[in-house]
């Protein structure tokens, strides 16, 4: 995948120097160590959720280590996850009220859904 398609109309306010810099690192450790996410999924948020429809930010502190857990989105779980993270949890517990009835609630673990309604959910690594 291309910059541009990872990054669309975030190319407006990125510098582009910098970023070069930063994909260029990221490919030469990924190249060189075991990595999470995916290689295809490290700028997915910027993917997710375009600049023009971006309404809110939120900004994780750490990417997930383990490996099969991280998704490139900001607490999000690959959808076929078991048991979710912690962190995800939380998350969980915050969106949902459960003293409501919600008979045919589905929690999207992936939280993609969240970004494409304009949330770019990013760690402090911006993947």
């Amino acid at each position: 995948m291309q910059i541009d398609e990872y990054f669309g109309d975030w190319l407006k306010v990125i510098d582009m120097k910098e970023l070069q810099k930063v994909v260029t690192k990221v490919t030469s450790v990924y190249q060189n160590k075991p990595v999470v996410p995916e290689y295809q999924d490290i700028f997915k948020a910027f993917t997710l959720c375009s600049m023009k429809d971006c309404k809110a930010v939120f900004l994780g502190q750490d990417p997930y280590p383990q490996k099969g857990v991280a998704t490139g989105v900001l607490f999000g779980n690959k959808a076929d996850t078991v048991t979710i993270s912690p962190s995800l949890e939380v998350v969980r517990e915050a969106a949902i009220d459960y003293e409501k009835p919600y008979p045919l609630l589905k929690f999207d673990v992936t939280l993609e859904s969240w970004a494409r309604q304009g949330i770019l959910m990013i760690n402090s690594a911006l993947t």
